[in-house]
């Protein structure tokens, strides 16, 4: 019980770090957007100003930035799709072994109880059972003492051929 109590205090704990760095991944994220944006508005302010020759230095400034505001976005996007998948397979492992221990719960439950309550009727037992019908004054000797099995006749199964290049 007390490792029960334990093991659920550092799930909560990991639980609440997880949230701190998903919050903070996504922070990162509108920080990457918005600096895409600003480079991307950057280059459109120079087109309308009529600075369309630009030196070798001022473009490949432009490109670096560019592509690091790019890389950013993609990894952050990435990074936060993958936390909500890990949040998500997590609430679903969480919820699958809570049903394991509520199934294990009720196994424990009904095993105690026996089933000798569960006594076939006659006629039931006439119809499942019909080489017992042979002294049948109300086949007394077909219905089971409690706590035997019932084992239901094996019915035979005929087989039958079909040939599809003839059809």
């Amino acid at each position: 019980m007390r490792s029960r109590v334990l093991s659920a205090e550092i799930i909560a704990k990991v639980q609440y770090g997880l949230k701190i760095t998903f919050i903070f991944v996504a922070l990162l994220f509108v920080d990457a957007v918005n600096q895409m944006l600003k480079i991307h508005r950057e280059k459109e302010t120079l087109q309308e100003q009529g600075a369309v020759r630009q030196d070798l230095r001022s473009e490949t400034d432009y490109r670096s930035r560019k592509f690091l505001a790019e890389r950013n976005f993609y990894l952050h996007g990435f990074t936060l799709f993958l936390s909500l998948i890990l949040s998500r397979t997590y609430s679903l492992v969480l919820d699958l072994i809570k049903a394991q221990e509520d199934l294990a719960i009720l196994k424990q439950q009904v095993r105690p109880l026996s089933f000798s309550w569960i006594v076939p009727s006659t006629t039931t037992m006439l119809t499942l059972c019909p080489d017992r019908q042979a002294g049948h004054p109300e086949a007394k000797e077909a219905v089971p003492a409690p706590g035997d099995k019932f084992d239901p006749p094996k019915k035979k199964v005929e087989m039958h051929v079909v040939d599809k290049k003839n059809d």
